[in-house]
């Protein structure tokens, strides 16, 4: 039952990358990453009162709060513009390397060591990246526009990607990796998930609403949100709401390990989703499908030398 929860958090995380990028078709100034956000903590919200909380403890709380920050607001709105320059399946291939930068960051905040066998595992994963980044590099055409967007092309014209968007996908991948390590330490203070899962959310909706409004944007994006609803978005916070859900329910009868391990398989179902969803918009080539193959075989080997 494990496995299956495990692995049904990784396809509803790389569902919602699926729906983002569609909702993002009909808006060009706007990624989702706050209605996905609102829909994450009322999804968890309407959960929480089903779950026997532990004892109040700050170190907890705050390292939720931070933790969520890190990763479901700076790491998936980085994730969310890699999405829309460089498609989902692109974008998810950086961001199953998170277990790399979460061994780093476990071994300066947690002491944890990285054994020779991890060390191979990030090998690895980084071969694959640069498989990845190598097929920007062979791409017939590199078009950047003011935006930094990517414009719209055609079924079977070649796909347009930027070096930002590579930039993206890489930070999405540091910031998820930190954001473990965070929430790992928070968990110890304060062992409830959807707890923390919910504080993560909820402080992640309140720093992007608070940035955008500052930047002028927000009352532009929440009138059109409520206009018009972008229900690929609302799909979107849905899906990676069962995602956090299902992944934190793995927790409770799965090693963090195989967890992380059965989640490193998101690049995988990106692309079975982008296969059914948006063939005319990602093109999978060799060369990714080779990039995602590596990447997911690196972490797997983390994932078990972490077992020892």
């Amino acid at each position: 039952m494990g496995l299956v929860l495990g692995l049904g958090s990784a396809a509803m995380f790389g569902l919602g990358a699926i729906c983002s990028r569609l909702g993002m078709r009909g808006r060009p100034h706007d990624d989702g990453l706050l209605m996905s956000l609102a829909i994450n903590s009322i999804v968890i919200a309407a959960v929480l009162p089903f779950v026997r909380l532990p004892q109040w403890s700050w170190e907890g709380i705050v390292g939720f709060v931070v933790g969520g920050v890190v990763g479901t607001s700076l790491g998936r709105g980085a994730s969310l513009k890699a999405v829309r320059r460089i498609g989902a399946a692109r974008a998810q291939a950086f961001i199953v390397s998170a277990p790399l930068y979460a061994g780093i960051a476990g071994w300066i905040l947690l002491g944890e060591r990285v054994s020779v066998a991890q060390g191979v595992g990030a090998a690895i994963v980084l071969v694959g990246l640069a498989v990845l980044i190598r097929s920007r590099v062979v791409a017939e055409s590199l078009v950047v526009v003011p935006d930094g967007s990517v414009p719209s092309v055609g079924p079977g014209e070649p796909r347009i990607e930027t070096t930002t968007g590579f930039t993206y996908g890489l930070l999405s991948g540091v910031l998820f990796g930190l954001s473990f390590a965070i929430r790992k330490w928070a968990t110890v203070h304060y062992p409830s998930a959807v707890a923390g899962a919910f504080l993560g959310a909820f402080a992640s909706f309140v720093v992007v609403l608070a940035s955008m409004l500052i930047a002028g944007r927000g009352p532009a994006i929440v009138r059109d949100n409520l206009r018009s609803i972008p229900w690929w978005f609302v799909a979107a916070g849905v899906a990676m709401s069962g995602g956090l859900l299902l992944q934190f329910l793995a927790y409770l009868v799965l090693s963090a390990w195989l967890v992380s391990l059965l989640l490193g398989t998101l690049g995988i179902w990106t692309l079975l989703w982008s296969a059914l969803f948006i063939r005319e918009d990602e093109r999978i080539g060799m060369d990714l499908v080779a990039s995602i193959t590596l990447v997911v075989i690196g972490v797997g080997v983390i994932a078990l030398a972490s077992a020892g």
